[in-house]
């Protein structure tokens, strides 16, 4: 693990784990798009993946913008949360797969908010005015997604209990 003397070192790092995070939600997402039955849970990861798709996008330019080359660290907190997503997946019979999909989003979403959020502030006090506000356009979508995500779950979690 590299030490870091400087804040912008922790903070491209950190932007390097960003990255990986969300290349890592699309193939959960991938796998979520081909297990999915529900017309609404289709449309919502499909709109996940454009919203993944995008946060890429920008954060490569992100590190073009601070005069940096793209960095992919590591980010083992996505990698758990993937592996969890596939194991409780097997577990699920096709009656369920919605819910154990909206489950997932929800876990995810709320740890990519997260990771937003503490990249936003540091951006904001590195000076990096812009990019903080990337970064809050970032954790305002995924605030949205994240209510969707729960209201389309309880939606169909009360139409299994019935």
């Amino acid at each position: 693990m590299p030490e870091f003397s400087k804040p912008r070192e922790a903070f491209l790092y950190h932007l390097g784990s960003a990255l990986r995070m969300e290349r890592t939600v699309l193939e959960i997402l991938e796998l979520s798009d081909r297990a999915a039955e529900d017309d609404s849970v289709l449309d919502l990861v499909g709109r996940l993946q454009a919203d993944a798709s995008a946060r890429i996008d920008r954060l490569e330019r992100i590190f073009g913008d601070l005069g940096e080359d793209v960095v992919d660290s590591p980010s083992p907190a996505m990698h758990g949360i993937k592996k969890g997503i596939h194991e409780e997946s097997e577990l699920m019979s096709a009656k369920v797969s919605d819910l154990a999909i909206l489950q997932g989003a929800v876990e995810a979403g709320y740890y990519e908010l997260g990771v937003f959020v503490n990249l936003e502030v540091t951006a904001e006090a590195l000076g990096h005015h812009q990019i903080a506000a990337s970064l809050e356009d970032f954790a305002a979508t995924l605030r949205q997604t994240l209510e969707d995500s729960v209201a389309i779950q309880a939606r169909l979690a009360s139409r299994l209990r019935a």
